[in-house]
């Protein structure tokens, strides 16, 4: 296999991590030179400025959406578009029209405050401010000149503004009194001293809250997005409403019968007189007025007001038409008023513990607290207020939902309604027919899926974002009048822990269904009867959790999560009723409903104003009671700066001494990182002295000990560099440039992309780099090599080059003594750089992770070897004392104990300092073909290669199925990876496992040896009570799954790399669902990712340098990821592709045939399903014999024996779900036993059926009994529960496919038969030719799906390339049902539709001509 087309194809970055190790006398020197408690100064000199920064924030978008430019944004265009429902309603040109509000509000605030730039605050005023790294993305400095050099407040940057460093000087001079209620003045001052050469701190904090002002897309995080995407909406529903009954409301005042009651002032909570509504409010000019903070806080105060007459008024109306609907108030803006801390941690088990760190730690809070807040935040809103008619607890809305009988504003999410309907309905496909909208159903609610988005994902329905439940109850009480027999699944009958209980029918449950007059009334009073126990079981439980005196406890812990996941509970079923208002397209939500679900969910507050933030309690209670000692990283790591905010920004050798850190590297190759104490930063250059005394530096006097120093040079970004030091601005023509030259770049005539692009005029100003590069003194070090002008088709490509030869990393020799000295003396601190593979002790056989590989590679010699990047920190990880680490014990309790005799120590690495060493660098240094796609498809085209599918289920987590271009299978068999021990011998490892006695029904525990991943989950999760009341055993769980996510991914690349093949895996955003997996969707999300992301760079360890597969010649096989949202919707990521798994374990493997239908029983017409699909039911000797209808697609009929082995689910005594055998042939013969016909298809209702004995039938009539009995038969997987042969095998009916003008002849296929043929030794299963389990069967097919895609890629490329899309998005990678079924059955009439099925227009064409 060649795989040269797949490497060295793009770049990517990676962050190595190491230790270092202090050497000679610098741990000394550290602490004599309090550089740990210099840095922990600065650490909280941050934390006390942060929520300054915070302030200014909120003081600049407060003056941006007060601004007289503010004032003027036309929002009635957005009014009209929202009145007539329309999708498009201006919101692009409203964002671009806030950010141009920032874009003033910047321009004027660094205007009125530029004379704070002649201010000194800071030793060195330039630090901070080299242009060079802090230039916005403007190409040229001719161009901008003099504007290049000004110094601003905030920044504009990708769509983003940014605070500057000369912030500081504002808040110090200027600000800092202001926010005499954060800190007093001169904290403020005395912190901004400490922090202002480190204004470096803020860069993640900075880029946080540039997000505030996103405006090219919608984010959540964003102003904009708050003011036209959430507030606007409710605005504008006001607006309507008041119109809608205009006199109504301006008439409510005048009619109340008490005008001088008083209401409370929802601002200031003082009691105040009523007044009159004023229709000023319902303009669409008065929203200019409520973008502010301030103005959102006045709306809603008057809204408030105005809601308490409305209420008033409510009260004296007798007639239900005559009341008002109240309105809506408005979020508070983004960035202002309180706010929550990025990361909420809770500091302290105890009050007072928190109480005294509060001295020093302003944000220090305890467990003991939070409790209180929670139970505080409970009493309020678990109980009823006191307002009438309106909703502001949890207990209102339940009251509202259980006197409600209209639904109208009443919506569910999308995300609601998928839960509620896997919990309640038991037939989803019929409910989904009868809320589609369609000629017959003009009022359905779910639209038909767009013809591309169906090709793609499958699903033909489109559920709204928002499910009106007035529509929703019309379609399900009206529609299904028989409900109380099958509407709904049985469960929802049954006690959520009934496993404890012999008594598993929940009567209260049983009552509301059996009084219920419609489905409608079951779905919400269950609702409601759910939310209610999780109050009342929150209530039992608060008492003992405040009374809680410790918390290390398991009991404790599982106390304390109980009484949490009550709150979590009720809180999940009450956003079920909370919908983004701007995807509701009728009726607006009810004001009230509305209301109410924003205050308890969004904006609850205690009487003292404290914020309920429930969900942030939830998590910081459980990360500080579940976090392992050691690994608060914010606790115990501390980022170090050695006294110089620049350190480590670059390694080149000019900006050594600015940046005070160099490597050195040892005679035996190891490396050492250097970093010069602050006022010796000199200490390696190569001449020292006065400018009228210099000599050279001793360091560099060769001693042939063979001790060196790195020396870096890189020249970045040339598209900048070159523009800016070949045409300085201040002296244009200094290298060479003429008029001409000046002139040509100001016109940018030379970029292909310009309309003015001259290619002559391009390569005029190449020839001009050329020679002034030459004069370059700085750059004469890379020897640049170009090619002639002439080859250069686009500027790019000679910025390219440059950027590939402008970087050199080479070592010169240094004197070993003098380098002791400088550490002796401590103007050195010298650490070496380490990590496993630095151990002496290593194993004969011991390979270098690829950290160590990557790191060496810097610094040899070879072509494309990485790039050392800046920007590296250290960090001090301080010790953790051995009293607050936990001994290791076994499944029993007893302490572990090592081979010296001593204990066991859980986390013991942490009870030793370290430093640590974050460097980031570059792969595949100044590469950009990211295409990998298109080299797939290409390759496709000409070679041959194996196709590896895999799929997820119940018994195996990950299983493969590896076929040829056939689809015969070469290799086969399961991912549950087992244990194996240093040599590769198997072991396991001893976990509890929970079972039950299947004679008693009694549960016990019993301690079982696990040999895979998949045995210690099944034990893990075999206590489903423990797990669900245990947050470390939840975690447990998941450290297990993601730990087995790195393990597969590198077993998948394994098999992907030495057989060369594609993978192929299900498709996780089509409609079609499994709910039996061990692994999840978020799971095998970050599984999908995690493999896409190893295949970006593959490099195997044995490879020597140039060797296709080493560092320099690594695997590309997928474009670049950075997220699971790279690869979420897309059918192909590289060597990786995405099928439907629809039917892909149900497909019989020997003849083709998959299960298409399933019957279902219909009263009024019993037969008529059986009719339309069989054609002959017959007796035939022993067995039954059914024939189907010939299919219209693929022209194929099927013949089915009924002499197969079933097996059926059936829930014993104890609940719990069992396997038993179902005869077919016997049930049948009971059926039909008064039916002496051999046309028994035509025999049904002359005849009378008989009620067979089967007892899996007893509570089915004998016409339901037959409809079970043949979805039985066509039933290909089964499980007989008894062992691995039996536990899920395939056998399939078929026994004959007939065509028009041929027949085949088949032998069921039986996996059991492929497991007697190897004696069942799963070592041997890649010896089989067909899958042998249900498992084995999804990989397979999955796999055979993809064998259909890449022929879609042959077909399209040599059919509707030339003739459709140049860009490759008209390739169909869709295998649709019809083609499936086609493929397997019919590869004759297939392969004539193959350029149809390969193209998305010309199936939508073929769609088009068949209607």
């Amino acid at each position: 296999m060649d795989f040269s087309p797949f490497t060295r194809k793009y770049a990517l970055s990676k962050t190595l991590r190491f230790e270092l190790r202090p050497v000679g006398r610098t741990q000394e020197h550290l602490i004599a030179d309090n550089i740990l408690i210099k840095d922990e100064s600065i650490e909280k000199a941050y934390q006390v400025l942060k929520p300054v920064f915070d302030r200014v924030h909120e003081d600049f978008i407060t003056k941006s959406l007060t601004s007289h430019e503010a004032k003027k944004i036309d929002f009635s265009p957005y009014l009209d578009a929202y009145k007539m429902k329309k999708d498009e309603k201006g919101e692009k040109k409203l964002r671009a029209k806030i950010w141009d509000l920032f874009s003033e509000a910047m321009k004027t605030f660094n205007e009125e405050n530029k004379q704070l730039f002649q201010k000194t605050l800071w030793e060195d005023e330039s630090e901070g401010f080299d242009e060079s790294d802090e230039r916005d993305e403007e190409e040229d400095s001719v161009e901008s000149g003099e504007d290049a050099k000004k110094k601003t407040f905030f920044k504009k940057k990708n769509g983003w503004i940014y605070m500057e460093k000369p912030i500081l000087k504002y808040i110090y001079f200027k600000a800092s009194k202001a926010y005499w209620d954060i800190a007093e003045k001169g904290v403020i001052q005395e912190n901004i001293k400490k922090f202002a050469n480190f204004f470096v701190y803020l860069g993640w904090f900075n880029q946080n809250r540039a997000n505030y002002y996103e405006t090219n897309d919608i984010k959540k995080t964003s102003i904009a997005t708050r003011i036209i995407h959430e507030n606007l909406p409710k605005f504008c529903d006001n607006i309507l409403a008041f119109q809608a009954r205009r006199e109504a409301y301006l008439g409510a005042y005048d009619l109340l019968q008490d005008k001088t009651k008083k209401i409370r002032d929802g601002k200031t909570g003082e009691m105040v007189n009523t007044h009159a509504i004023n229709e000023d409010y319902f303009e669409v000019f008065h929203y200019n007025a409520c973008l502010s903070q301030e103005g959102i806080e006045e709306y809603n105060r008057v809204m408030g007001h105005y809601n308490s007459i409305i209420n008033l008024y409510n009260q004296q109306q007798d007639d239900k038409k005559k009341k008002l609907s109240g309105f809506k108030t408005l979020f508070k803006q983004i960035g202002c008023g309180k706010r929550s801390a990025l990361f909420f941690q809770i500091t302290d088990a105890f009050e007072k513990e928190a109480q005294s760190r509060r001295q020093t730690q302003h944000d220090a809070i305890s467990v003991e607290e939070i409790l209180t807040l929670v139970s505080r935040a409970g009493e309020k809103y678990f109980r009823a207020s006191w307002h009438d008619d309106t909703i502001e607890t949890v207990y209102d809305l339940i009251s509202d939902l259980e006197t409600r009988t209209e639904w109208k504003g009443y919506y569910w999410s999308k995300a609601a309604f998928n839960t509620i309907s896997n919990w309640y309905f038991s037939d989803w496909q019929t409910l989904a027919e009868k809320l589609q909208k369609s000629k017959e159903n003009p009022n359905g609610i779910f639209e038909k899926t767009e013809k591309k988005k169906e090709l793609e994902t499958g699903e033909k329905v489109k559920i709204p974002d928002a499910l009106h439940l007035e529509d929703i109850f019309s379609v399900i009480d009206n529609n299904f009048k028989e409900w109380k027999t099958g509407f709904f699944r049985e469960r929802i009958l049954e006690k959520r822990d009934w496993r404890n209980d012999w008594d598993k029918i929940d009567t209260k449950k049983q009552e509301i269904f059996d009084h219920a007059t419609r489905p409608s009334e079951v779905i919400i009073r269950l609702l409601v009867l759910d939310m209610r126990r999780e109050i009342e079981a929150w209530e039992r439980e608060k008492s003992h959790v405040l009374s809680l005196t410790e918390y290390k406890s398991e009991k404790a812990k599982e106390g304390i999560k109980t009484w949490l996941d009550h709150i979590v509970n009720l809180l999940r079923m009450t956003k079920y009723f909370s919908v983004p208002e701007e995807k509701i397209k009728h009726p607006p939500m009810d004001s009230r409903l509305a209301e109410g679900l924003k205050t308890i969910l969004y904006e609850a507050k205690l009487d003292d104003g404290t914020s309920v933030e429930w969900f942030r309690w939830y998590d910081g209670l459980r990360n500080y009671l579940t976090k392992k000692v050691g690994v608060d990283e914010k606790e115990n790591k501390l980022k170090l700066n050695f006294e110089n905010a620049t350190l480590w920004a670059w390694w080149d050798v000019n900006k050594e001494s600015s940046n005070s850190c160099v490597i050195l590297e040892s005679p035996e190759g190891k490396q050492f990182l250097a970093i010069m104490k602050k006022g010796k930063n000199t200490v390696f250059q190569k001449e020292i002295g006065s400018r009228k005394n210099v000599m050279k530096n001793p360091l560099y006097t060769p001693d042939n000990i063979g001790w060196k120093k790195m020396e870096y040079k890189l020249l970045p970004w040339p598209n900048k560099m070159l523009p800016k030091c070949l045409m300085p601005w201040k002296e244009p023509k200094k290298y060479g440039a003429t008029d001409d030259i000046l002139s040509l770049y100001k016109s940018w005539a030379f970029k292909k992309w310009e309309e003015n692009f001259d290619i002559s005029k391009m390569h005029r100003l190449i020839d001009f780099y050329k020679e002034a590069i030459k004069k370059y003194e700085d750059w004469g070090v890379f020897n640049f090599s170009f090619l002639p002008t002439g080859e250069y088709q686009d500027i790019s490509a000679f910025y390219l080059d440059v950027e590939r030869q402008g970087y050199r990393l080479y070592f010169t020799s240094i004197h070993k003594s003098h380098l002791d000295t400088l550490v002796e003396t401590g103007d050195v601190y010298l650490f070496e750089i380490r990590n496993q593979d630095s151990n002496s002790r290593k194993s004969e056989h011991h390979k270098n992770n690829l950290h160590t590989i990557y790191w060496r590679s810097l610094f040899t010699g070879m072509e494309n070897r990485p790039k050392l990047n800046g920007e590296a920190e250290v960090f001090y990880r301080k010790a953790v004392p051995l009293s607050q680490l936990q001994v290791k014990k076994d499944q029993n309790g007893h302490t572990l104990i090592n081979k010296k005799l001593q204990e066991v120590i859980e986390g013991f690495r942490f009870s030793q300092e370290k430093f640590l060493f974050h460097v980031p660098i570059t792969l595949n240094f100044s590469l950009r073909d990211e295409k990998i796609n298109d080299a797939v498809n290409t390759y496709i085209q000409k070679e041959k290669f194996l196709l590896l599918g895999l799929d997820r289920w119940e018994k195996h987590l990950v299983y493969y199925s590896l076929i040829d271009s056939e689809g015969n299978i070469r290799k086969q068999g399961s991912l549950n990876l087992s244990f194996r021990d240093s040599q590769g011998n198997p072991r396991s490892v001893k976990k509890e496992l929970q079972y039950r006695d299947p004679n008693t029904g009694e549960w016990g525990k019993k301690i079982v040896a696990c040999s895979s991943y998949n045995d210690i989950l099944d034990c893990l999760a075999s206590n489903r009570d423990e797990a669900r009341k245990n947050w470390k055993k939840i975690g447990t769980i998941k450290e297990m799954k993601e730990g087995y996510i790195s393990q597969v991914v590198h077993e998948i690349v394994e098999i992907a790399t030495q057989e060369w093949a594609l993978i192929i895996l299900e498709d996780l955003n089509t409609g079609f669902k499994r709910w039996r997996q061990k692994i999840e969707k978020s799971i095998y999300q970050k599984f999908e990712w995690a493999l896409a992301k190893k295949l970006n760079f593959i490099v195997d360890k044995k490879k020597n340098s140039n060797e296709c597969g080493s560092v320099t010649h690594a695997l590309q096989l997928t474009p670049p990821v950075n997220g699971y949202g790279d690869i979420e919707k897309y059918k192909q990521v590289g060597i990786m592709f995405y099928t439907r798994s629809n039917y892909t374990s149900q497909t019989d493997p020997l003849s083709g045939w998959r299960r298409s239908l399933y019957l279902k029983y219909d009263s009024k017409k019993p037969f008529d399903t059986i009719r339309e699909y069989f054609t002959t039911v017959e007796k035939r000797g022993e067995r039954y014999s059914f024939i189907t209808r010939r299919d219209a697609k693929t022209g194929i009929s099927w013949e089915f024996t009924s002499e197969v082995d079933r097996y059926t689910g059936r829930k014993n005594s104890h609940g719990d779900w069992e396997q038993i055998p179902f005869n077919v042939t016997k049930t049948l013969d009971e059926l039909f036993k008064n039916i002496h016909t051999n046309n028994i298809l035509e025999s049904f209702e002359k005849e009378k059926l008989l009620k067979p004995t089967n007892p899996c039938l007893e509570k089915k009539t004998a016409t339901e009994s037959l409809i079970f009995t043949i979805n039985i038969l066509m039933q290909i997987r089964n499980s007989s529960g008894q062992n691995d042969r039996d536990s899920d095998f395939l056998h399939s009916p078929v026994i004959r496919s007939i065509a028009e003008s041929w027949e085949k002849v088949f032998t069921p296929f039986d996996s059991r038969k492929l497991w007697d043929e190897i004696d069942g030794r799963e070592t041997d299963m890649n010896t089989l030719s067909l899958p042998s389990s249900w498992d084995a069967n999804g990989a397979y097919n999955i796999a055979r799906k993809w064998v259909i895609m890449t022929e879609h890629i042959r077909a399209w490329k040599d059919a509707w390339e030339p003739r459709y899309d140049k860009n490759s998005s008209d390739l169909n990678l869709f295998v649709s049902d019809e083609e499936w079924d086609l493929w397997l059955t019919n590869r004759e009439q297939w392969r004539k539709m193959l350029p149809i099925f390969a193209s998305r227009k010309a199936m939508e064409n073929e769609k088009k001509r068949k209607s």
